[in-house]
């Protein structure tokens, strides 16, 4: 057995200035928490220029492995993924480079394989991230098994890893058809039949309001109640969705109680959707966002 720096060098990211455009919107894809969401990193929804890499970031080259060490996420997962190109990564985030000729798919693996030890080594920052210890990290052991060997583990592993995504993208697919036969079912473009086979009666035409009701409860800055960002791909930590920026909190937020739903009304990409809250517990977000419940709840 060995510890993880006698294999691979650890390194740390960065975040160029938001205040200079120069530094922003480019062609080198920049990788934080919101980004992390499968095994092989290529984008990220955040882009910087050479500029920009040269002035507060760093680059990970193809092939390094990329671990988050800081973020309230930590203590539900710990996410972790291969660079399938080069990439940049802020200050949340370490890349480790094999040094010997260790399999990187296996050393991957492996870590993968210790999420739940990973997840133990968790602390606290003092303003609700969680941290992993570099140190504590660099000094995990791990076996070598012979290069063979790794290269039959990661084969392996890997295969399961791609009927996974085939799996992944049968669902999406089946998600895709699902919403086009919705959008036809409410339009009426498709009818059902009763047990004997005669058509339903017409339906009637109702209001939205007349099922829903708002609720306006409002919290301020520094209360007790996690604060979540309403978008596109659902409710999400604001620490988390914001993790590669401070940010500092004033004024009200709008309380949404457990199975509630949010409306996100605004959007930078046409994306207007409600978001219920199935967290199990009362969240709060901006109070541009609208709260609302069913009349029947």
């Amino acid at each position: 057995m060995t510890a993880l720096e006698n294999i691979v060098n650890f390194s740390s990211g960065g975040t160029p200035s938001r205040e200079n455009f120069n530094y922003w919107n480019g062609d080198i894809p920049w990788i934080s928490a919101s980004s992390m969401y499968c095994d092989l990193l290529v984008d990220s929804d955040q882009k910087i220029t050479v500029q920009g890499l040269n002035n507060g970031s760093r680059l990970a080259k193809k092939g390094s492995i990329l671990i988050l060490v800081r973020g309230s996420i930590l203590y539900n997962r710990i996410p972790m993924g291969i660079a399938g190109r080069d990439l940049s990564f802020n200050q949340d985030v370490k890349a480790l480079k094999v040094l010997t000729n260790d399999k990187i798919e296996f050393l991957f693996f492996w870590l993968k394989s210790q999420e739940n030890l990973l997840k133990s080594m968790v602390t606290g920052t003092g303003i609700g991230a969680g941290k992993l210890d570099l140190f504590q990290l660099q000094s995990l052991t791990t076996y070598r098994p012979t290069l063979a060997e790794q290269e039959k583990i990661a084969s392996f592993l890997g295969a399961v890893d791609t009927r996974l995504n085939q799996l992944r993208r049968k669902r999406e697919l089946l998600q895709t058809y699902k919403c086009g036969v919705m959008q036809k079912i409410f339009a009426q473009k498709i009818r059902f039949k009763d047990a004997i086979g005669s058509p339903f009666p017409d339906w009637e035409e109702r209001k939205l309001g007349d099922f829903i009701i708002e609720h306006q409860e409002r919290v301020n800055a520094n209360t007790h109640v996690p604060i979540y960002s309403s978008s596109r791909e659902g409710l999400k930590p604001q620490k988390e969705y914001f993790s590669d920026r401070e940010l500092k909190n004033e004024g009200e937020y709008g309380v949404v109680p457990k199975n509630f739903f949010v409306y996100r009304h605004m959007s930078d990409d046409i994306t207007f959707k409600f978001n219920i809250n199935d967290t199990g517990e009362d969240i709060a977000v901006s109070k541009e966002y609208p709260v609302f419940t069913t009349k029947n709840s």
